[in-house]
């Protein structure tokens, strides 16, 4: 019985000189003031998200070889990746489109809108230094039909180690999808 007491109390204090590693929490970045009015006949509305299933975790993903992805513990987003990239799709959206009124579901639009849908399958860092952010969109009118539809293959170079610095370089790759996005809208 002391001997169960004596390694209790040993185990006990030796969880106390264990130091306890941060958990750190990422949103991607949002320096956009988007502020819309909407004096406007043409809208889009972002309708569905899908994100490859790997990348669909509270952890930030890290491509550590060829075939090996790693979901970081103590690097988590602050909240759902589809809840960040519809918020940011949208806000970026509306500072690029400012004759078209932008909104982030569908339920919110009115009738005569288009629709956008994404599909990701890279939102990670990979081993060589580079921020992917991949995948396909597609616009669709009121009637359901593909107006348009693109893939899209973003390579940020990460500028220092660092998820900070892999997060920074994920949230260039999505403007520069935006910008993509928003040009094509225009046109329709």
């Amino acid at each position: 019985m002391s001997r169960c007491i004596t390694l209790s109390l040993l185990v006990f204090l030796l969880a106390g000189c264990v130091k306890s590693v941060p958990t750190n929490y990422y949103l991607l970045q949002d320096d956009i003031n988007a502020t819309q009015t909407f004096n406007t006949s043409r809208s889009l509305a972002i309708d569905k998200i899908e994100i490859a299933g790997f990348l669909d975790k509270s952890g930030v993903v890290y491509q550590t070889g060829p075939n090996q992805v790693n979901v970081a513990v103590r690097h988590l987003w602050a909240e759902p990746l589809s809840s960040q990239l519809r918020r940011s799709l949208s806000d970026q959206l509306s500072e690029n489109l400012i004759d078209i009124a932008v909104y982030q579901n569908k339920n919110d639009a009115p009738d005569t809108i288009m629709l956008l849908n994404v599909s990701i399958d890279g939102f990670h860092g990979r081993y060589d230094g580079i921020a992917k952010v991949s995948g396909t969109w597609w616009l669709t009118d009121q009637k359901a039909k593909v107006v348009t539809r693109r893939a899209f293959d973003q390579s940020v170079p990460l500028q220092s180690d660092g998820y900070p610095e892999l997060v920074r370089a994920l949230s260039l790759g999505l403007e520069e999808t935006v910008a993509m996005i928003a040009e094509a809208v225009q046109t329709h």
